[in-house]
C-alpha cells in the first residue's frame, strides 16, 4: 500500500510563539496541505493555544479533525499543535480541551458546561486509518507519527455519536471519558450522591451485554456444529436432523430478543448536559 508522508514542524517549535503575518485581518489562507481536505483555501481563526495549563501562545490556525491525533495547523507555516501534546485552545468565545478516546486517538473537545463538574464533547468520527502519515520534523520528537482517518460514510444516516468528558472537582486537570460503555461506572464513581443525575445516567447504560454475548456466541457455535456430521464432513446448511441447529436457533432468537429489549439509546449532547447540570445544582 502506498503511503503519503508529510513532514511537519511540531513539538519543539510549539514552545515559541509564531511570527504572525501582518495581514492578521485576513482569515482565509491558501490551504497549506490541500491533500488533507478539499479546496485550495481554508478558513482560519485566531486562536490562543494552551501549550500547558498556564502557558499560551497566539496564532492563526485551522482544526484538522480527521486524524488519529487531531491538530491545529498554522495557516502560514508547516507548524502544528497536536491534541496529544497540548492542553487545549481558545477560538473566539469557545474553549477546547484535549483528551484521548478509544482506538489510541486524541481529540479536541468543546466545553459546553462549566461548574463543579465541567462538561466537554466532540463528535465521534467512525472510520479507519488511511494512507497519509504525518511525521515530525522536530529532532526532539523524531518518533511522532499521525495518521489520517477515512470516515465510514455508511454510517452517515445513523444517529451521530459523541465523545463526552467531565472534569471532577477534585482534579480539574483530569478529562474523564464518558460513553454508553462506561457510564455505569462513571455514575457510580461520581453521580451516586445525586440520585436524579444517577438515575438519568443509568438510562443510557448498555443493558444485557453479558447475556447478548453468551447467546450470540452459543448460537454461532451451535450452528457451525449442526452442519458437520460426526466424521467432520459438511452437510446441508440447515441440518434439521441435528439438535444443535435448534440450539442455535433458540440462542440467536434469545440474542435478538435481548438486543431489542436493551433499547440502546444514543446519548445526545442535550441529554448529557442535563445530567451534569442536575449534578452541579444538587
Amino acid at each position: 500500500m502506498f503511503l503519503h508522508l508529510f513532514v511537519l514542524s511540531c513539538m519543539g517549535l510549539m514552545a515559541q510563539q509564531g511570527s504572525i503575518p501582518d495581514t492578521v485581518n485576513r482569515l482565509r489562507y491558501p490551504n497549506p496541505n490541500p491533500e488533507f481536505s478539499m479546496g485550495d483555501s481554508v478558513d482560519c481563526a485566531r486562536v490562543m493555544v494552551f501549550l500547558f495549563r498556564d502557558s499560551t501562545v497566539n496564532d492563526i490556525a485551522v482544526l484538522r479533525t480527521h486524524f488519529t491525533d487531531q491538530f491545529l495547523q498554522v495557516c502560514y507555516t508547516q507548524r502544528m499543535y497536536p491534541a496529544s501534546r497540548i492542553w487545549g485552545y481558545n477560538a473566539g468565545n469557545k474553549y477546547y480541551r484535549s483528551g484521548s478516546v478509544p482506538g489510541n486517538r486524541f481529540v479536541f473537545a468543546e466545553r459546553m458546561l462549566s461548574g463543579k463538574y465541567s462538561l466537554y464533547y466532540c463528535r465521534s468520527i467512525p472510520g479507519w486509518p488511511g494512507d497519509v502519515r504525518l511525521l515530525s520534523g522536530d529532532p526532539k520528537n523524531p518518533d511522532y507519527m499521525n495518521r489520517n482517518v477515512i470516515e465510514d460514510r455508511s454510517r452517515k444516516n445513523r444517529i451521530t455519536q459523541y465523545h463526552y468528558f467531565i472534569t471532577p472537582p477534585s482534579d480539574s486537570s483530569q478529562m474523564i471519558l464518558v460513553n454508553s460503555r462506561n457510564i455505569k461506572t462513571v455514575a457510580k464513581d461520581h453521580f451516586k450522591d445525586c440520585p436524579p443525575a444517577y438515575q438519568d445516567a443509568m438510562k443510557f447504560h448498555r443493558r444485557y451485554r453479558t447475556v447478548q454475548n453468551i447467546t450470540l456466541g452459543l448460537g454461532v457455535a451451535s450452528y457451525i456444529v449442526s452442519f458437520l456430521n460426526p466424521g467432520g464432513q459438511k452437510v446441508d446448511a440447515f441440518n434439521y436432523d441435528s439438535p444443535f441447529l435448534y440450539v442455535s436457533l433458540a440462542s440467536l432468537g434469545t440474542f435478538v430478543y435481548y438486543r431489542i429489549k436493551a433499547n440502546r439509546k444514543s446519548l445526545q449532547p442535550d441529554e448529557m448536559k442535563g445530567i451534569i447540570h442536575t449534578l452541579n445544582q444538587y
